[in-house]
């Protein structure tokens, strides 16, 4: 494969001085392709205030020193006075500009209702108005030359939201807003727009959160560097996307949405009540539903807890959960050939159901020092043998019986209730944890210590929510599903078997 080159093309990096640090990395990248560079930065911290790291002119020094061509700049990108200055750095020492990486960036740690009005205009200054003046800057001239690249810069708190980043969560996602929005205008000039939403060990992080996160980020590659070649990528001539959003983190790259289902007419018969009309089958939607919710509490909240409070790889964390995929289907085999047969769902699913709340609250004892083996592989067995008892019973009668004209809709409609079920307990659960977060914060400065802390307040809470859903699925199922083992009709559809 040709190498990626970036000759005769002039690059302006914003928040590029810090060292480790992302700007940083895109900068030396693009100028040891052959980029001419504008290396900007105040030298502010992570809050906007004091001063760390070696500044622009430490990396401009870099890269003359590799052999590159580089100028720093020290103005603002929350001014549009600011922003035009930067620009005119590039066009005043060489006479063009083709690329625009927005990296510049601020996150103050303040609840919301106790962050000032002053930090709020900072972060929105920095993060939403400054990407919006470097663009308005830079575009009639890249329209004029027609061509132009701009790599903005998200984040995932604009995702998944975060306790005390509100206002950074929200200039973060109207960067998404701007870049699509951008894209479609620039299409006829030439000009792509597109996001990258990037995680590595930085200065800025090292100075808001613990040491231990350090090692663990450096440890599993979550490096600046190793995010570098996806902003180059976007930023190349070569690059084929716009108005899309990339994710990098660690080598790994994905593509964040934005998604809006089409109106359509309601029609009553995509889905024949006569269906849910069935005791069996009405309990069986209702504990694929339960059940996928509350899956959310083990599948989200204890990979946050392995990854960030363990300090556990990717990998690592995919191991862990390899035992409770053992215990599921050992589960889901005992209760489709032996538990359902003989006594019916009626008593199988609610106990798997109990289980697997137990196992839940077990959950809730976590501590920051706990280990995997002692304290979180036994509830997840129990979790997982629970899980089991609950999800093949439930799949299998929820087609059990069903007229062969509407298996179809039986078997679409056990996938639709697992599908919304995960979706709402996701969400419901994201809110009740970020919500005990800000809680347990209130009063609290955000030390390291505290922070830990606090994330562990917020899997607990999860965690005990999903246990409730769980416990609620035992009283319903217990009352709905009929007693006894199921009597095969020989002109129903065949039955599913998870």
């Amino acid at each position: 494969m040709d190498e990626f080159r970036f000759d005769g093309r002039v690059a302006i990096v914003t928040g590029a001085g810090s060292n480790p640090g992302l700007g940083r990395s895109y900068a030396l990248l693009l100028s040891s392709r052959g980029a001419k560079v504008v290396v900007n930065d105040l030298g502010a911290g992570p809050d906007g205030r004091g001063q760390i790291g070696p500044g622009a002119e430490a990396v401009v020094d870099e890269i003359r020193s590799a052999g590159g061509e580089a100028v720093g700049d020290g103005h603002s990108v929350a001014e549009r006075d600011g922003a035009r200055a930067i620009v005119d750095t590039a066009l005043d020492t060489w006479g063009r500009i083709d690329i625009v990486i927005n990296n510049a960036g601020i996150a103050p740690f303040a609840a919301f209702d106790e962050i000032t009005d002053r930090d709020i205009e900072r972060v929105i200054g920095v993060h939403l108005m400054g990407h919006i003046w470097m663009c308005r800057a830079a575009w009639p001239h890249m329209a004029a030359q027609n061509y132009g690249r701009f790599v903005n810069v998200s984040s995932s708190a604009a995702w998944v939201g975060l306790p005390t980043q509100s206002i950074y969560a929200a200039g973060k996602l109207g960067v998404v807003g701007l870049t699509r929005s951008l894209a479609a205008e620039g299409a006829q000039h030439g000009i792509k727009a597109n996001v990258i939403s990037p995680y590595a060990d930085t200065l800025a992080l090292r100075t808001m959160l613990a040491s231990a996160n350090s090692e663990h980020n450096q440890a599993s590659g979550q490096t600046p560097e190793v995010v570098a070649p996806v902003a180059a990528w976007l930023a190349h001539e070569g690059c084929t996307v716009t108005g899309k959003v990339l994710q990098a983190a660690g080598g790994a790259v994905s593509e964040a949405y934005l998604v809006h289902g089409a109106e359509t007419e309601p029609n009553p018969q995509l889905l024949p009540l006569r269906i849910l009309r069935d005791r069996d089958r009405g309990a069986a939607s209702i504990a694929m539903f339960i059940s996928a919710a509350g899956m959310s509490g083990v599948n989200l909240f204890l990979t946050y807890y392995l990854q960030q409070s363990l300090g556990y790889s990717p990998v690592e964390t995919g191991l862990a959960f390899l035992p409770v995929v053992a215990a599921v289907m050992i589960a889901s085999t005992l209760a489709t050939s032996v538990l359902t047969p003989r006594f019916g769902p009626k008593p199988v699913v609610p106990i798997g159901m109990a289980l697997a709340a137990a196992g839940l609250v077990r959950l809730t004892t976590l501590e920051i020092d706990s280990t995997c083996t002692t304290h979180v592989l036994p509830p997840l067995l129990v979790f997982g043998a629970g899980l089991g008892l609950v999800m093949a019973p439930s799949m299998s009668a929820a087609t059990f019986g069903i007229d062969p004209a509407d298996a179809g809709v039986g078997s679409a409609s056990v996938n639709t209730m697992q599908q919304v079920g995960g979706s709402i307990g996701t969400a419901l659960l994201s809110t009740l944890a970020a919500s005990a977060a800000t809680d347990y914060l209130a009063g609290k400065t955000p030390t390291p210590d505290v922070m830990a802390q606090s994330a562990l307040e917020s899997y607990s809470t999860a965690y005990w929510w999903s246990a409730a859903f769980f416990a609620v699925g035992a009283i319903v199922c217990g009352l709905l599903f009929r007693r006894g083992a199921p009597e095969h009709d020989p002109d129903a559809a065949p039955t599913v078997h998870m």
